[in-house]
């Protein structure tokens, strides 16, 4: 990506999206999980059926899901909040403030939330399964990480709370921008999203637990990079799961350290507000222009370093 859009006449791609409209049935008692809003809901010949519909399009990826458990709803700025679950227990309030928080910090810092509800299922612990999957408007995270998960006394940071975080960044990150142009790599996508996490959990837990974070991404980091056979890459570049995650969570820790979450926030802004659909596709480079014009130009060969280049010392906090 980092040569194939180094200039922004050179991005191509073309978006997949679709207005969503559905009917389904199901036996009385169970739950139609979809994408939209829940336009009527009736019974008929011993079944219920469900009638959803997106007010406006989304990315062309349907799902629906089926559980025998009624749902649990919340609010964040005129968006509802639904939680599927077994039971509902203090994880659970957990991941609706999670969700909550997230919601409230992209409409304040970036746009929107780009649909009509937002769903969250907890899954069943399947076989290889992942621990958590985002759909557009439509979360799944694996119960045993989600509701029966808890945190020892010791731990750093709340896991629920990051990874519902996560999840739902993926709304904006992934299912906004970050697709359409198959050429490029997942930055977009997953690095992004772990700068978000950092914001948040500071937000919420204050100072001491994004640096838990930190640290905990780093030893991953170091502990990957040692039995990784792979060549380095730039960070836009990459396509190993320790570089997109725990590379980018130090990244963006440094990057928040020397210039601040109001200059990220603007280039994240610009991105998506050119970008978004039905605008033409953002890539990863688009992010990377974005942060060099809002950034004073002192910083700009940081910057490219960091984003830019493969040397995978370059990214390490400074000391103190």
């Amino acid at each position: 990506p980092s040569h194939l859009f180094a200039d922004a006449s050179q991005t191509h791609g073309r978006y997949d999206w679709v207005q969503w409209e559905s009917t389904v049935s199901a036996p009385l008692g169970l739950q139609v999980i979809g994408q939209g809003k829940l336009i009527r809901q009736w019974q008929a010949d011993q079944r219920q059926y469900f009638h959803y519909q997106t007010s406006q399009a989304i990315r062309n990826i349907g799902a629906f899901a089926l559980v025998p458990w009624q749902p649990t709803t919340w609010e964040q700025d005129g968006v509802p909040l639904l939680i599927y679950s077994p039971e509902y227990n203090a994880a659970t309030t957990l991941t609706a403030s999670a969700m909550q928080d997230t919601l409230r910090w992209f409409h304040h810092n970036i746009g929107r939330f780009p649909g009509d509800a937002l769903r969250l299922l907890m899954m069943p612990e399947l076989e290889r399964g992942s621990s958590a999957y985002a759909l557009p408007q439509m979360i799944l995270i694996n119960h045993r990480y989600g509701l029966r998960a808890q945190a020892t006394k010791d731990a750093g940071f709340n896991q629920i709370y990051r990874r519902t975080v996560h999840e739902t960044a993926h709304q904006w990150f992934g299912h906004g921008i970050g697709n359409g142009v198959t050429e490029d790599g997942a930055f977009l996508v997953e690095s992004l999203v772990k700068y978000v996490e950092l914001v948040l959990l500071e937000k919420k837990y204050g100072k001491a637990a994004m640096q838990a974070l930190v640290e905990v991404e780093e030893e991953r980091f170091r502990y990957a990079q040692a039995r990784s056979r792979a060549l380095n890459k730039g960070l836009v570049d990459a396509d190993e799961s320790h570089d997109l995650y725990s590379r980018a969570t130090l990244v963006f820790a440094r990057l928040r350290q020397e210039l601040g979450d109001e200059v990220i926030c603007q280039a994240l802004r610009t991105v998506w507000e050119q970008h978004r659909y039905p605008r033409s596709p953002a890539t990863s480079m688009d992010f990377v222009r974005a942060l060099l014009v809002q950034s004073p130009a002192k910083h700009h060969a940081m910057i490219r370093h960091l984003l830019l280049d493969a040397d995978i010392t370059a990214f390490l906090l400074k000391e103190g």
